[in-house]
């Protein structure tokens, strides 16, 4: 600090320095002796931040060297910048092996092994983004460790059935989910599993409406009126005025109103292997879509009601609209049945 405000430090400041780099620099060397002595090649995972840190430390002190006594380095900046790009890329290379090690069992289909070549190919490609040969050998074991469905439908039977078919396969081409891809349109992509979809019991309700309604009466004010009347004050009668309240009774109603419509469909999902063809499953599911409206209509004298109505009246969705609702919930459990699938 004192350097920094171009002062000379002080000599005890001086000697907590010198202290400090002794400890720092002893404290490295003794652990680089002792995992050199390791034949383990996981060694360079420690010793790579170890020669970093070294490195750093050595260049901030020869920003202050000037003002320092002399002091013994066990590398020379030079040095110490090769052990650490040596170490960098035996870093690289020992996480390269691990994955090379598995890279067999991965290309004979293995998705495990794929998985863990693609997450050690990365942990290379950290410490040596430079090599392009270890980064398309990442894509090759990525690929190899993704289960890819292909998604298919049956001959339709009605033109209900097409429509479904048709919404639920151009809806959106692709599904991705960390290691599972569901393709829902043609590809040139390797095929784990294909999906053959059959669509049964296609319904669609008529537009319903539903109420209820609640009467309510209440006594209310409807201004004042001045009245004459006699009274006795002692032996003497008198004539007063007095204003009173009108009183009415007010009545009104609120009618409860629910729209609703309904439509759902089953889904027979046929789970074939890509090679021969036999089925390996059968998942079987309904696909279900509400829609309802709920408002309330107000009538009568609004004094008496206990509240605001809320709501207005809707336009019923169409048949379309309605099929399109289950076609979106039939995807999600699709989706969710075959990723289930796909964990055995």
């Amino acid at each position: 600090k004192a350097i920094e405000e171009q002062k000379l430090p002080s000599a005890k400041n001086i000697g907590v320095f010198t202290t400090s780099f002794d400890i720092i620099e002893q404290t490295a060397l003794n652990k680089i002796a002792y995992l050199q002595q390791d034949g383990n090649t996981n060694r360079w995972l420690e010793l790579h931040p170890i020669y970093q840190h070294l490195l750093e430390h050595y260049k901030a002190i020869a920003t202050v060297q000037a003002y320092l006594p002399p002091l013994r380095f066990e590398y020379d900046i030079s040095s110490l910048e090769s052990l650490v790009e040596h170490s960098r890329l035996a870093c690289a290379d020992y996480w390269q092996q691990r994955a090379d090690s598995l890279v067999s069992a991965a290309l004979s289909g293995d998705k495990q092994s794929a998985r863990k070549a693609y997450a050690y190919l990365q942990y290379s490609l950290a410490y040596a983004p430079e090599r392009i040969a270890t980064s398309l050998q990442a894509d090759s074991m990525r690929d190899a460790g993704i289960i890819r469905w292909m998604v298919e439908p049956v001959q339709p039977n009605s033109s209900q059935e097409a429509d479904v078919l048709r919404l639920l396969l151009y809806d959106q081409p692709v599904h991705y989910d960390d290691w599972i891809e569901i393709h829902f349109q043609p590809t040139s992509a390797r095929i784990d599993f294909y999906a053959r979809v059959d669509i049964w019991d296609i319904y669609v309700s008529t537009d319903r409406y539903s109420s209820s309604t609640h009467c309510y009466s209440k006594e209310v004010q409807e201004g004042t009126e001045t009245i004459t009347k006699e009274v006795c004050k002692g032996d003497t009668v008198v004539t007063v005025t007095e204003t009173v309240p009108i009183m009415i009774t007010v009545r009104g109603s609120i009618t409860e109103v629910v729209q609703s419509k309904e439509a759902s469909a089953l889904f027979i999902i046929s789970v074939l292997d890509p090679f021969t063809d036999h089925k390996l499953e059968q998942i079987k599911f309904t696909a279900s879509s509400d829609w309802t409206n709920d408002y309330e209509v107000c009538e009568g004298d609004r004094r008496a009601l206990p509240s605001s109505c809320f709501g207005m009246e809707a336009m019923y969705p169409s048949y379309g609209s309605m099929l399109a609702m289950v076609v979106r919930a039939g995807r999600r459990i699709l989706i969710r049945k075959l990723k289930q699938y796909s964990k055995f």
